[in-house]
């Protein structure tokens, strides 16, 4: 709900019960894509049953790989769902095809929310009040200036 109010801000529109409307209806294609996204970490801890030594080549092979990719390639999915109005797979697709050729600055953005929020962590946890929706609103604008 506050990804839809921070992508309802950035684009000028009033942030009202109907923000929130969309984000429950929209709800089935974002679980529908954090489960497709996290599939693979399932089957690769599935293996730890089958063999150690096959986990941890998986592990190191697959999971660290993935996770750079989950991480640069399909971070504005949700935004894609919420916004575009898209499906889970066309989402995947629309985000991973945004990020191509921002992913180092989406890398250096992801350390300037780090700084901004472990500042907020500083002021005993309040800050974090005010840091964390201000780096969702950031991220919203972000994705707007890319899509």
């Amino acid at each position: 709900a506050t990804q839809q109010a921070a992508l309802d801000s950035v684009n000028g529109r009033d942030i009202n019960t109907q923000s929130f409307k969309n984000v429950l209806y929209r709800f089935p294609s974002l679980i529908g894509a954090g489960i497709l996204l996290v599939l693979p970490y399932f089957i690769i801890t599935g293996s730890t049953f089958i063999s150690m030594p096959l986990a941890l080549i998986l592990g190191v092979l697959v999971g660290i790989p993935y996770t750079f990719f989950l991480i640069f390639s399909l971070p504005q999915t949700g935004n894609a769902i919420l916004e575009n109005k898209m499906g889970p797979i066309e989402a995947i697709k629309h985000s991973h095809k945004i990020m191509q050729g921002n992913k180092f600055k989406y890398f250096l953005l992801q350390f300037c929310f780090l700084g901004i929020n472990l500042l907020g962590l500083l002021c005993l946890f309040v800050g974090l009040i005010v840091t964390i929706p201000a780096t969702t609103v950031m991220n919203a604008h972000i994705f707007k200036q890319i899509n």
